[in-house]
């Protein structure tokens, strides 16, 4: 798999700290919103492999799971997030 560039990466990892505080505030709309900026960052900056697809995939579960249940919405970001920062970085 391909590095992820590090500004790429930095606005991944923001907008996915974004969202999980946004679903543990409750406000499941701005989560959804925030979700669908990641799966656009992930679909038009990273290269198409496994990890932009495990993104993308993770991207559908929250927006799913979200308002029901904030629990396993906030386990997917988490996932995320630990797989946007262990991706690697290229400069």
């Amino acid at each position: 798999m391909a590095a992820i560039p590090e500004e790429v990466r930095e606005q991944l990892l923001q907008e996915i700290d974004r969202a999980r505080a946004q679903i543990r505030e409750g406000d499941a709309d701005a989560a959804s919103a925030t979700v669908r900026r990641i799966a656009g960052i992930a679909s038009e900056e990273l290269p198409a492999d496994d990890r932009a697809e495990q993104l993308l995939h993770g991207c559908e579960e929250v927006e799913y799971h979200a308002a029901e249940d904030p629990g396993v919405a906030v386990e997917y970001l988490r996932a995320m997030r630990d797989r946007v920062a262990d991706g690697g970085v290229s400069e």
